[in-house]
């Protein structure tokens, strides 16, 4: 299987894509992440440049076609989102259409993957309380929800509390909080009373972009001590290996 590397996972969260290669590998995956990929075309997309997106989704797919593999798994819901959207996005091409098509019908988001196969169940505990946050490119992108909150559900000792309004927006959007950040940050109080709310441990995500806004929210609260932003894949990474201890 290939694992697609999204830039803000490779610079800002890799530990969260190294658990999700440590999960797949457990769960017997051979999976191959080519360095050679480029950025999956959201931002250029966002700001009008289609034919950018479009040269990227073409070395893409010619990067991934050379490894011939399964599936295509990314930990990050837009690059999901986006890659998905290659076939769309170069119907009229008469050379590549049928390509993107096949590309983007064997991309996964990591959780929509895991819940797919026969997943192992991790043996070990954590002992805490977690809420989950739906990514806007993953729960209306993709239409992934419950498939993360299966994988929460899987560990033992950690309790699942659901959030009021936890398909909205948290603010990030992409570049709102430095395009338009009053709004963004208005957006982001509302979901931090949400968030504060539940009494959890741990907030999951399956966004970078999500992850960087919840963390901005926790310390704004000055509780970013007592609760931790993660990547749900993080969570049974953790459980796994206490298991192996």
């Amino acid at each position: 299987m290939g694992f697609f590397l999204g830039c803000a996972q490779d610079l800002i969260f890799a530990e969260a894509s190294a658990a999700t290669v440590r999960v797949l590998a457990r769960n017997g995956c051979e999976v191959v992440t080519p360095h050679d990929v480029q950025c999956c075309g959201m931002p250029a997309l966002g700001y009008g440049r289609q034919d950018e997106m479009r040269a990227m989704a073409r070395h893409n797919i010619a990067i991934f076609g050379k490894w011939n593999v399964d599936v295509i798994v990314t930990d990050c819901a837009t690059c999901g989102s986006t890659l998905k959207e290659y076939g769309d996005y170069l119907a009229n091409d008469p050379r590549w259409a049928e390509r993107a098509k096949a590309f983007s019908s064997r991309v996964r988001d990591i959780s929509e993957f895991l819940a797919e196969i026969p997943l192992e169940k991790p043996s070990g505990r954590i002992d805490a309380k977690v809420t989950y946050h739906d990514p806007c490119h993953l729960v209306r992108g993709q239409g992934v929800s419950a498939q993360p909150r299966q994988l929460l559900q899987m560990i033992d000792g950690l309790e699942l509390v659901e959030m009021e309004e936890a398909d909205w927006c948290c603010g990030s959007a992409g570049s709102q909080l430095i395009t338009h950040y009053e709004n963004s940050l208005a957006i982001l109080e509302r979901k931090m009373d949400n968030v504060e709310a539940t009494g959890a441990d741990y907030v999951a995500s399956g966004c970078p972009g999500c992850q960087m806004q919840l963390t901005v929210g926790l310390r704004r609260r000055g509780i970013e001590t007592r609760m931790q932003v993660v990547h749900p894949v993080v969570l049974l990474d953790r459980a796994y290996n206490q298991a192996s201890r």
